[in-house]
């Protein structure tokens, strides 16, 4: 989020929220508050200052919270709670917001509090001070050791992110805008952001194109200053434009957000948005923030899992090796019975003996031990040849024990990467810690139960609900709560997801669009032609002590389907389930 696209949500904000009442300050994550916020409706306002995605908008997302409510959000319920939103602002068009609260102090007068949003990359902030300008408290504690100019940290005093010399973007004189480029960089594109704030470089190259047919065209000192008005003048037209877009890869993945329509980029990759920015946003960084947060939680658990999987894998090919010896253990056997039947021709301390072979007729050349009798010597090979007996009789057993094993780890590998809520990775730990794959935790804190995590919800084309559970948790509750009369599909002799189409007899492009999602949601989703198999619920069973998400069915019938990342999209994001549907 740049400051061209924070100018859009500001305005959005001012519309909606001046005047609201704080009802509740929620921080689901570390970097992040949520505001509920009361006028005539709720409203949620997102306020992140990670890294990666720093924001504000208004979110229709809302997350799990920590049991314990982190020691700046319990600040923020003190001092915020149930006060008025007076005013929101823009600071001088760069990347940061201001949102003023007025409430009524212990004595009863009227006091504010500011809360200052720094969208700075690894520099983000949320900061609270009071209207002297001491800071309250903030997100992240910048101390004198890291920036001695800039303590962030409660009692200092609140010095705002230093001025890099730009210009406003909707404030400059033409003639300061002839001055900046004609000392700005000779790419265009980059002579536009580094003259003026909280112009980032998709807008930068946006202005570019408009005024030049070209994204970064090489421009000299005078061709610059022959584009100041113009500039001057799209500053002010682009800010009038609507709607916000959402940005698409050839295969149909959202990749960029921007305020108003681009003209550089294909209006076939281009999804508008009517709902607003705040709308433009929450679809955009649904999918990537949860993602990218994912990511960082579950990656503990994926390298666990990986290891396991090797370790299995390691262990298979073990006992194919053993099982795939078939004269090993035969020969022992003969070896014993050939020095039994020709005791009478051998001595003590032979190291070997050729016997003949009374099946083949030839001459075979069996080894001995010279400090054994032959008497030994024969019960020394027949004791070999019930170990190799035993070994593959119990490499049978293990082999099935281990696929077994392997697959249910495949399976919870797989849902790692479905996961987009910390409540599903929970689950999946807590099927590997019953399975003892992995230690359970002894903390001391006593942890109020979770609610279970929900499975994925959309709509089908048709308007017919589709549903898809994204671990083996989820897929038990999803098949067990299903009515009997729906189908149930799954990728045939594949880890993957339970889907449950909520019809006994969709419409065949419902069924392809349902088959689609059980591929994609399966250890086949980068494979062509992958078969799934669909049959009424009442025909899928759960065998009795049977793992989490292990069914058999039948009377299926089968789909071959080869999974499109840009069909799936359009039906996870552009055809949600409606609230209250999950």
């Amino acid at each position: 989020m740049d400051g061209f696209f924070l100018g859009f949500v500001t305005a959005e904000l001012r519309q909606k929220l001046l005047g609201a009442r704080v009802d509740r300050v929620l921080q689901p994550e570390k970097d992040e508050l949520h505001l509920l916020l009361r006028r005539g409706e709720t409203y949620r306002l997102l306020l992140c200052a990670s890294a990666n995605h720093p924001r504000a908008h208004i979110s229709q997302i809302a997350k799990p919270n920590p049991t314990e409510p982190p020691m700046f959000c319990m600040l923020l319920r003190k001092l915020l709670g149930g006060s008025r939103v007076v005013s929101i602002d823009q600071i001088e068009g760069d990347r940061i917001l201001e949102i003023v609260f007025a409430i009524s102090d212990e004595m009863g007068d009227r006091a504010e509090r500011i809360l200052s949003v720094e969208m700075m990359g690894k520099h983000s902030n949320i900061i609270l001070r009071d209207n002297e300008g001491r800071i309250l408290d903030s997100i992240r504690h910048i101390g004198a050791n890291v920036n001695r100019v800039r303590e962030l940290k409660p009692g200092a005093l609140y010095i705002p992110p230093p001025s890099q010399g730009k210009l406003h973007p909707f404030n400059a004189h033409p003639e300061a805008i002839v001055q900046a480029l004609q000392k700005a960089g000779s790419r265009f594109n980059r002579a536009i952001a580094e003259s003026f704030t909280g112009i980032g470089a998709d807008t930068a190259k946006e202005m570019a194109y408009r005024l030049t047919a070209q994204e970064s065209p090489y421009l000299e000192a005078e061709e610059r200053i022959k584009y100041s008005l113009p500039l001057y003048d799209l500053f002010r037209a682009m800010a009038e434009e609507d709607p916000p877009v959402l940005i698409q890869s050839e295969a149909g993945e959202t990749v960029n957000v921007f305020p108003i329509p681009q003209k550089r980029i294909d209006p076939a990759l281009q999804m508008p948005v009517p709902e607003g920015h705040s709308a433009a946003l929450d679809l955009f960084y649904r999918n990537r923030d949860l993602r990218d947060r994912m990511a960082q939680k579950s990656s503990a658990l994926s390298r666990t899992l990986k290891t396991h999987i090797e370790r299995h894998e390691n262990k298979l090919a073990v006992y194919r090796e053993i099982l795939s010896d078939e004269t090993s253990a035969l020969e022992a056997r003969r070896a014993g019975e050939l020095i039994t039947a020709n005791l009478y021709q051998m001595e003590k301390g032979n190291s070997e003996f050729a016997a003949r072979d009374y099946e083949t007729g030839g001459i075979q050349i069996i080894k001995l031990d010279p400090t054994l009798s032959p008497t030994h010597n024969a019960q020394k090979y027949f004791k070999r040849y019930q170990k190799l007996k035993e070994a593959k009789r119990r490499a049978i057993l293990l082999q099935e024990q281990a696929a077994k094993e392997l697959s249910t780890l495949e399976a919870n590998y797989d849902d790692v990467r479905k996961c987009d809520d910390a409540r599903e990775l929970d689950e999946i730990r807590e099927e590997l810690v019953r399975l003892r794959f992995l230690k359970a935790s002894h903390s001391r804190k006593k942890q109020a139960k979770p609610q279970p995590s929900k499975p994925i919800a959309c709509r089908s084309t048709d308007g017919i609900m589709i549903k898809i559970g994204k671990n083996s948790a989820q897929n038990d509750r999803l098949t067990q709560s299903a009515p009997p009369d729906v189908i149930w599909l799954h990728a045939k002799n594949l880890a993957g997801s339970h889907v449950i189409i909520e019809s006994r007899d969709p419409p065949e492009q419902t069924l392809h669009e349902a088959a689609m999602l059980a591929a994609w949601f399966s250890r086949g989703w980068q494979s062509t032609n992958v078969p799934v198999d669909y049959t009424l619920k009442k025909h899928v069973k759960k065998p009795s002590g049977a793992a989490a998400g292990f069914v058999t069915y039948t009377n299926q019938r089968t789909l071959f389907v080869t999974p499109d990342e840009r069909e799936v999209n359009r039906l996870l994001i552009l055809i949600p389930a409606p609230k209250g549907d999950v």
